[in-house]
């Protein structure tokens, strides 16, 4: 009779073990993840917001409005947020290592701005050699340009 009492503390306090380890694991994931995400999201507007004035713009119809609109489908402009995106990142000591794997920029046409819209997949350490991939989505808004200049 005590041995199976003692048999089943010992399970209990394993489970409860397991579980707490298991709830820590997931906490520590969540937590990180949420701390990358918001930082390479921030990193992303403000290079979105900084290097879209400079962008060669195409002639843009929408609603009867003629406007000029970033063209968003080059691999050089990609590569340029990429770039400005992981100097912001890197001034930040908060954020660890990580790895801009892809980025993808695309263009929502507005009735008054337009939405300029990056994705990034993006892989970073979680602990002890265990990376994690995630995709994260950042926008901006730009103002419709009336010139090229």
């Amino acid at each position: 009779m005590k041995t199976k009492r003692i048999r089943f503390t010992i399970l209990i306090f394993f489970l409860i073990l397991a579980f707490a380890t298991w709830y820590s694991w997931m906490s520590l994931s969540n937590s990180k993840t949420m701390q990358i995400e918001a930082k390479v999201e921030q990193a992303l507007s403000a290079s979105m917001e900084n290097l879209s004035p400079g962008w060669p713009r195409i002639e843009t119809h929408n609603n009867g409005e003629v406007y000029y609109s970033p063209i968003v489908n080059d691999p050089v402009q990609e590569f340029q947020l990429t770039e400005h995106a992981l100097e912001i990142l890197n001034q930040d000591t908060s954020v660890p290592p990580l790895k801009i794997i892809q980025v993808s920029l695309s263009k929502n046409l507005g009735s008054e701005e337009d939405i300029l819209v990056s994705q990034a997949m993006v892989e970073f350490p979680l602990f002890a050699g265990i990376n994690r991939t995630i995709m994260i989505e950042a926008t901006d808004t730009i103002p419709h340009y009336r010139s090229k200049g």
